[in-house]
């Protein structure tokens, strides 16, 4: 007797098989996998990270994103991912692919789908599939920052920083490798700024704050971190709010929420560090918040009747 559209069966597979058990729904003349009945499949958009959209006039509208919901299998040959019911500490691109943190986990969206966080066939791990893998170490170290560094991420946690690096055909979830390269402990505050092949994150010290500069040579293999602030420990203050990274002028710039800016300027010789200076800009008001964009430096400064954007332009002719 043929099957009515729309009927559906489960296939009990087995460890003699080596299948996995799934589900298939009749449509027309043909058999498609599907999802079991009575699940909660779709993410809850409104507590996931929201999408900033550029529109044609110029104008920006920020709003929920459309999340993939699950397709196939069941809650055991396709779990939901780790980050549902916990909380996200970073979203970064890598790859072709959407990532998030979560507690110790590393979350990938399928390959050039970023809102699919599912498994697209419970029959075959394809390559281009969600992945989710969680670090390694002795301690817990929950992630809270990510940043694409040379060939994979850099994954930070108060205690211990992850090279997450991948094969050359590409990540998947076989190809993805995950270990610790340093162990400082870092304000999990402040979000590491990059600049070129270096890395740089801060720490407190008694008082006073530590910057370090993270770099992987160019022969791929050597790995230090080198203490910036080590000529001068006690310049830049405890409690960093935010590093900022000027990539042309090879420049950092430290705020600590206070009146003053504490910049940092090096210049590499190939592998040697010719230069390595700081020096402290004291502006007027206490500076809350920066960016560097093409050229300018703007800091946001808080006066007595309101928050003002200041704007210096850094670029060698000005």
């Amino acid at each position: 007797e043929t099957a009515p559209n729309g009927t559906m069966y489960k296939i009990t597979g087995s460890t003699e098989s080596g299948f996995v058990s799934y589900y298939v729904r009749r449509n027309g003349a043909v058999w498609d996998e599907t999802v079991a009945n009575g699940l909660q499949n779709a993410l809850d958009a409104s507590t996931m990270p929201h999408c900033l959209v550029r529109q044609g006039d110029g104008s920006f509208v920020f709003a929920p994103f459309s999340w993939a919901r699950r397709a196939v299998g069941d809650t055991g040959s396709n779990p939901a991912p780790t980050f549902v019911g916990r909380t996200i500490n970073d979203v970064f691109f890598y790859q072709n692919r959407l990532g998030l943190l979560v507690d110790e986990n590393v979350v990938y969206s399928c390959t050039g789908d970023f809102g699919n966080f599912w498994r697209n066939t419970v029959l075959d791990y394809i390559a281009s599939d969600v992945i989710d893998v969680a670090v390694t170490t002795t301690n817990v170290a929950i992630l809270n920052h990510a940043v694409p560094f040379n060939d994979g991420i850099m994954a930070f946690a108060d205690q211990v920083q992850f090279s997450i690096t991948n094969g050359e055909d590409g990540l998947s979830p076989e190809s993805i490798a995950i270990s610790p390269v340093t162990r400082y402990e870092v304000n999990t505050k402040v979000r590491p700024a990059m600049i070129g092949t270096e890395v740089y994150f801060c720490g407190d010290n008694n008082g006073s704050s530590i910057i370090w500069e993270y770099t992987r040579m160019s022969d791929g293999e050597s790995l230090t971190a080198a203490e910036i602030t080590a000529h001068c420990p006690r310049l830049v203050p405890s409690g960093v709010t935010k590093i900022i990274a000027a990539q042309n002028l090879k420049a950092l710039f430290v705020l600590t929420g206070g009146k003053e800016v504490y910049a940092y300027q090096f210049y590499w010789n190939g592998n040697e560090k010719l230069q390595s200076a700081w020096r402290t800009w004291t502006s007027a008001d206490p500076v809350i918040g920066g960016e560097y964009i093409d050229g300018n430096l703007y800091l946001l400064v808080r006066r007595i009747d309101g928050v003002y954007l200041a704007k210096a332009h850094l670029e060698p002719n000005a």
